[in-house]
């Protein structure tokens, strides 16, 4: 007996090709899953794993079936080196970036980040180098996953933290959009794809020239003002998000 999504996930990576699954790998994955929902109760989380977990697996059977040695080697690497992040999670966050899917990867890698910046997570730097009509780009995000290291420290994140973060990135941040309530989206970096109790990808601050203090300091008067202007506007809109 074959996992749930096994065979959905197998026609589409052996009966389509890479720009067919750039195309609609996301949208026909949806699209079973919520077929499933109709006679089964998952949750987004357990639909996420399970994908997350089978993607790896059908790569390495097509591997194991093909005779082209320059995609056996690329997709080696890749499940081998990111098994827990794919080449189709960046295709969801390219359409977020750009809106279309006239594009080719490049390359993509995970770079972890030397500099401490909490004890709820692992950091990296996501690098995308891709080309649109032969002209190469390069992009850099910022991608925090769950940390794995420590048992207590994953139990503390799993039981409540990512699930709050994805809810205000996933959620309240997408219903301000739908509101129309642009004016609060300059709350937070921009999101671009999550799973919970995995991984969230954003913008990378850091590129804008945001810092973080190397050490404990006390804030300067400018400081607390623009700490005080955001955390307003956080709070003027949870009460619009209420009221609508």
């Amino acid at each position: 007996m074959v996992p749930v999504g096994f065979d959905a996930l197998v026609y589409i990576f052996t009966l389509t090709n890479d720009e067919f699954r750039k195309r609609f790998f996301h949208e026909l994955i949806k699209y079973y899953f919520n077929c499933l929902q109709e006679l089964i109760n998952w949750t987004k989380e357990k639909i996420d794993v399970h994908i997350r977990t089978l993607v790896p697996v059908i790569k390495l059977i097509m591997i194991n079936n093909d005779t082209n040695t320059q995609f056996v080697e690329t997709s080696l690497q890749e499940v081998v080196t990111y098994a827990n992040f794919s080449k189709e999670s960046c295709y969801e966050i390219l359409f977020t970036h750009l809106g279309h899917t006239n594009y080719t990867i490049l390359n993509f890698q995970l770079e972890p980040i030397p500099q401490k910046y909490g004890n709820l997570g692992e950091y990296f730097k996501l690098k995308l180098k891709i080309s649109i009509e032969d002209v190469e780009q390069n992009m850099e995000l910022f991608a925090k996953f769950l940390p794995l290291k420590n048992k207590s420290t994953t139990d503390l994140v799993r039981s409540g933290p990512f699930k709050k973060e994805m809810f205000f990135y996933d959620f309240f941040l997408k219903e301000l959009v739908r509101y129309d309530f642009k004016v609060f989206l300059d709350l937070a970096p921009k999101f671009y794809v999550g799973e919970i109790n995995h991984v969230l990808v954003l913008e990378d601050l850091a590129s804008q020239g945001f810092r973080l203090h190397k050490e404990l300091c006390f804030y300067t008067y400018d400081m607390l003002r623009l700490t005080f202007r955001k955390l307003a506007k956080l709070h003027a809109a949870s009460l619009v998000f209420e009221e609508t």
